[in-house]
């Protein structure tokens, strides 16, 4: 695949996602910015493994919940 190709599939997949922090080589926290998950936090796993929504409905609340822990 192209670079330019990549790139473009690359921002379809990602692009309404602001990234937060990562759990590792491959693995980020993402606040969902646009569409109707806008504002809540996403575990994104590069390699391809489905996304997984943390279970808090709201940023804030993920967050407080990520400094008591």
């Amino acid at each position: 695949m192209q670079t330019k190709q990549l790139d473009a599939a690359f921002a379809a997949l990602y692009g309404g996602l602001l990234r937060l922090g990562h759990q590792g080589c491959l693995c980020y926290h993402a606040l969902v910015v646009v569409g109707k998950d806008a504002g809540r936090v996403v575990n994104v796993d590069l390699e391809g493994r489905k996304p997984k929504f943390a279970p808090d409905r709201h940023f804030m609340d993920w967050y407080e919940r990520w400094l008591d822990g």
